[in-house]
């Protein structure tokens, strides 16, 4: 939905209109990947076309955004920093990234983690697969979108039930994709499908052409305190479904283990069964 100028500023008297601005065209641009041009995004904004690219100029100046052929923008070295800065704030402990590298490099696909504080589920930190495909808006620091997400899902299954419902009440539903679980009731039988095979699945509900398989990890109470996800375009996850399932179960088992009894022990470095 596009914003009217007067959402983008003159929100208080100490409120700088432009900059607002600003920062709301470099969220779209951040949010959808590069895949916007000029046009696109003084739509979106409600801007006019004029004030987009006065705004495009500067952020370009200041290697916040880049513009790629085509005339589309993406974000530029500048914002590298800021992603840098937030996840050396709020990423994983230590071995939890030890834990997602071996994700990583086992599955050769594009692996997250992501924690439960203070009841919000945040991604947390993920490496990116060599043949991965930018999935638009997730990025460290992503807390929306729980209806949608195989995290999520993990998570709010193995909640308490009382905590889990309170928590889907309030759930949005939005359809992000014809696939995305719309409809309470459906997703609460999703989650108990969840409960039953200890892992989560994003059947292309949050982006098109892309599966995710989640599991989550406990704490030494035995609530979710997170959980690993790798995203894999459909096709290819069509071939190593269980291969995939295996590797993120392994993933959340480990990181139980390692909060449960303070240390980190991973398993025997087997070859994953890949097609």
């Amino acid at each position: 939905m596009s914003r009217s100028s007067d959402q983008l500023g003159e929100k208080s008297p100490s409120t700088l209109s432009t900059l607002t601005r600003g920062l709301a065209v470099f969220a779209l641009v951040a949010e959808q990947g590069g895949e916007l041009n000029a046009r696109d995004i003084s739509e979106r904004a409600g801007l006019s076309l004029g004030t987009t690219y006065h705004l495009l100029r500067t952020l370009i100046a200041e290697e916040y955004l880049v513009r790629r052929p085509g005339g589309r923008y993406d974000v530029g070295t500048r914002a590298a920093v800021l992603s840098w800065h937030v996840q050396r704030r709020s990423g994983p402990e230590p071995e939890l990234s030890i834990i997602l590298k071996r994700l990583h490099s086992r599955t050769r696909e594009t692996a997250y983690v992501s924690g439960w504080r203070r009841g919000e589920l945040t991604l947390l930190h993920y490496l990116a697969g060599p043949q991965a495909i930018t999935v638009g808006r997730l990025e460290v620091g992503f807390r929306q979108s729980l209806h949608a997400r195989a995290s999520a899902k993990a998570v709010l299954a193995h909640l308490p039930k009382e905590r889990c419902a309170e928590i889907v009440d309030r759930l949005p539903f939005e359809p992000l994709t014809p696939n995305t679980i719309t409809d309470p009731e459906a997703f609460h039988v999703e989650l108990g499908r969840v409960r039953r095979s200890g892992y989560a699945l994003d059947d292309e509900e949050f982006a098109r052409g892309i599966k995710c398989v989640a599991a989550a990890f406990a704490d030494r109470d035995g609530l979710p305190a997170g959980a690993f996800t790798i995203s894999v375009p459909a096709e290819r996850f069509a071939r190593n479904e269980q291969t995939f399932i295996r590797e993120v179960i392994l993933a959340a088992q480990t990181a139980g283990t390692l909060l449960r009894e303070g240390r980190l022990t991973l398993p025997p470095d087997s070859a994953p069964d890949f097609k």
